[in-house]
């Protein structure tokens, strides 16, 4: 089993950084990887979807916050 597992996000940067604060606030460790790193190509996550890297033992919470966000 895997110790860590990424989830894809999508391509909205807003949306993916208001997943990782509620991440954080439920005391699930999140990083996001984004997309657009520099911010210089913002449409960045349409093309290639930004992603979060969690526990696997943390996926299925992290399953239901981004639900409820969305």
């Amino acid at each position: 089993m895997k110790d860590f597992e990424y989830i894809k996000l999508g391509g909205n940067r807003v949306q993916a950084e208001l997943i990782v604060r509620a991440c954080r606030e439920a005391g699930i460790h999140a990083e996001l990887l984004p997309a657009d790193e520099t911010g210089l190509f913002p449409t960045g996550g349409f093309i290639q979807r930004h992603r979060l890297l969690v526990r696997s033992a943390d996926r299925s919470k992290v399953e239901e916050i981004i639900e409820e966000t969305r």
